[in-house]
């Protein structure tokens, strides 16, 4: 038995499933600049500061049995991804910590990696 998917949770995963049921190789360089590009459209109307978008950074890449990880190069990015919308986004990449609804997040930039923290 394999995992659910759950729409409507985050827009961006929705995003990236429906490009994947049109059969498009998401980890194509070309495919990911598109998909860079309608992400900049997306958070454009979002974000506080529209010019926080050059932070927008991500690779996605495939591997065996057309498993694709999309992966972050800042914490601002991996947040973005997961739908979290951080108001003061220069605290958070000064700080590389975000701490939201009693969990703390922390991006490992070495091994591009977002690790969250419950809190007490």
């Amino acid at each position: 038995m394999g995992n659910k998917y759950e729409w409507d949770k985050n827009p961006v995963e929705d995003f990236l499933v429906l490009t994947l049921a049109e059969g498009v190789d998401i980890s194509k360089k070309d495919n990911v600049e598109e998909i860079k590009k309608y992400l900049k459209t997306f958070f454009e109307n979002l974000l506080k500061n529209p010019n926080d978008l050059v932070h927008l950074d991500f690779n996605i890449k495939k591997s065996k049995g057309n498993y694709y990880k999309v992966i972050a190069n800042n914490l601002l990015t991996a947040l973005w991804l997961k739908g979290i919308l951080p108001n003061n986004t220069n605290r958070v990449l000064i700080e590389n910590k975000l701490i939201y609804n009693n969990l703390k997040y922390t991006f490992n930039q070495k091994t591009k990696e977002l690790k969250i923290q419950k809190l007490k």
